[in-house]
């Protein structure tokens, strides 16, 4: 009726008993009674007071129940009643969070600080939304408004370490993590987190201090013993860190990083029986994305159509792909999925039947399995690897390769000083650690006889371009349209000085000989205290003696040089020089 008449509105009392009723309810876990209840009380009062509140606790009954709908309109319309209401606003802001809708959760908080400005659970949540929409700076200025607060806040002082991690800013991450161990000397993940962020800038003596000390106070912790086994294996202490990977599966079996850690620091001594079973675990990587084929992984018997595909980079499929030739005598029919650079060149591989561009449908096989995985299936040691397979040279010749077969030059080199960079804090620093200056190799020049080809493409290519024009400095970037033009510059060349890139790989393919200049933590395919490579026989390495040496690199390269010329100073000039 209207004006309510007829209604039957209960008084305060019997609205307080209905509150208890539903009190006890929640405390019997009978969440559904308890929404009855409160609903049957909001509907039998006019008090508005009364009935904000009773809105606000049935949109806490819902949020309780992760049935965000109806909690959302009861806490919308408590805050129609009561408009200034900052718990209200924080309480809605929360439920956007689980929403993942961060944009409108970060309103809500604002709204909140309006009303109660310097709120610290706003504040924190607030935080928390901005590093879900990757508005570091917006968090920075919430966290560090906490520590303004309360500089004791070992939990504040954490997380804006982790986010200045995140936002590349180490070295500030480091000082606040230093803050808070300071004042808690005993909290062992914040020794872990230093040690991480140490690690990220090479500062390798103070990542194990931090990492030992992680150890000292959780000696039971597998993911610190394999960090410090991590940092070791980078050091040059391979056997040390061997003992600490198994330590981390002794306490924790199925610990997927360890037994891949461990997998390639037994790989890089030679250790193949056990590495390339434990290599196989990086499958089980949370980065890790496996093909999820119906069809079972190929165990290395006879069958009729097998699929290998490419995983990892272009110069692991360049490394791999030599064991199609083992591979097809063991099947009928040959697929290779790789990526698209490298079709045209793969294309060339007599024992493949049909090379496929990854990301395009494929075609019915029987089984599969990843080119990484072969030394595996195939039980590949040290003295049996097998050999390059040499690729076969685009017909006719790309024309920009002319000017490299009429270079009247007699030494030819063909130079790459920087591997492909990536925006991942870990890949940035594999980027640093692997890329060599270019003033380096443009040393080169100052030797009258010899002329540089540039085979560096992608994002560093323009490197050169204060270098130009000279007349013998030749950026071949823009004539590289795959691999397959590569491979027939390449082959054109007397000398390739790389560092650790997928050229590398082509290079020794091709049997043309390469200077490999490697990091002082190279790679484990490269083995260690070697200067040359089973893999392929044309490769010369030339290692840091320590972390950052490229000059001593340098040094050896040079003298490297200037012995092999002088040695065939009185040669036949239409012989080449045997730079391997």
């Amino acid at each position: 009726m209207a004006g309510g008449f007829g209604k039957k509105w209960l008084s305060p009392g019997q609205i307080q008993t209905l509150r208890q009723q539903a009190s006890r309810a929640l405390q019997q876990r009978d969440l559904a009674t308890a929404i009855r209840v409160l609903q049957e009380a909001l509907a039998t009062t006019r008090s508005l007071p009364t009935q904000q509140e009773l809105h606000r606790d049935l949109g806490d009954l819902y949020r309780h129940q992760q049935t965000w709908d109806p909690a959302i309109r009861h806490y919308q319309e408590a805050l129609r009643l009561h408009p200034n209401s900052p718990e209200l606003l924080y309480r809605l802001g929360n439920i956007a969070v689980a929403q993942a809708r961060f944009s409108l959760a970060v309103d809500y908080y604002q709204q909140a600080l309006t009303l109660k400005p310097h709120d610290r659970a706003v504040l924190s949540n607030l935080a928390h939304a901005f590093l879900q929409l990757q508005q570091l700076d917006q968090a920075k200025r919430c966290y560090q408004e906490l520590i303004a607060q309360d500089p004791q806040n070992v939990e504040c002082l954490g997380s804006l370490a982790h986010l200045l991690m995140t936002a590349g800013q180490v070295e500030a991450a480091i000082e606040y993590y230093q803050q808070a161990i300071l004042l808690a000397p005993t909290d062992a993940r914040l020794y872990n987190n230093l040690g991480n962020a140490l690690h990220s800038i090479d500062r390798l003596d103070e990542a194990i201090l931090a990492y030992q000390k992680t150890l000292q106070l959780r000696p039971t912790d597998p993911q610190a013993y394999n960090n410090l086994g991590i940092v070791l294996q980078e050091n040059g202490q391979v056997a040390e860190a061997i003992h600490l990977y198994q330590e981390a599966i002794r306490r924790d079996p199925i610990a997927a990083a360890a037994h891949y850690n461990l997998g390639t620091a037994l790989l890089s001594l030679g250790d193949w029986e056990q590495g390339w079973q434990e290599y196989e675990w990086r499958w089980m990587q949370p980065q890790a994305t496996p093909r999820g084929f119906a069809q079972p992984v190929w165990d290395g018997t006879a069958t009729a159509c097998l699929l290998l595909h490419s995983e990892q980079g272009l110069g692991d499929t360049l490394q791999f792909v030599r064991y199609v030739v083992e591979v097809r005598q063991r099947c009928h029919r040959l697929l290779l999925e790789c990526q698209p650079p490298l079709v045209s060149l793969l294309k060339t591989l007599a024992e493949v039947d049909e090379v496929i561009p990854q990301g395009s449908p494929l075609p019915a096989f029987d089984c599969h399995a990843s080119l990484l995985s072969l030394p595996r299936i195939l039980q590949t040691r040290l003295d049996s690897i097998p050999p390059p397979r040499p690729f076969q040279l685009p017909s006719p010749l790309p024309p920009f390769t002319d000017r490299l077969a009429n270079d009247p030059t007699a030494r030819k080199i063909g130079i790459v000083w920087a591997t492909g960079y990536r925006p991942d804090l870990d890949l940035q620093r594999t980027y640093r650690q692997k890329s060599c200056p270019l003033g380096y190799f443009l040393e080169l020049l100052d030797w009258p006889s010899v002329a540089l080809y540039s085979l560096q493409v992608g994002g560093n290519a323009p490197d050169l371009d204060p270098f130009l024009p000279h007349p013998r400095l030749h950026p071949l970037a823009p004539h590289l349209k795959d691999f397959a033009d590569t491979a027939a510059a390449i082959r054109q060349l007397d000398l390739v000085i790389s560092v650790d890139t997928a050229v590398v790989h082509l290079a020794g393919s091709l049997g043309i000989p390469t200077w490999l200049l490697l990091p002082f933590a190279s790679d484990w395919r490269w083995l260690v205290n070697r200067r040359d490579s089973p893999w392929y026989p044309s490769l010369r390495l030339f290692r840091q003696s320590q972390a950052g040496d490229w000059q001593g690199v340098w040094q050896a390269v040079k003298q490297s040089l200037a012995l092999e010329w002088t040695l065939h100073s009185n040669r036949d000039p239409s012989h080449p020089i045997d730079y391997a």
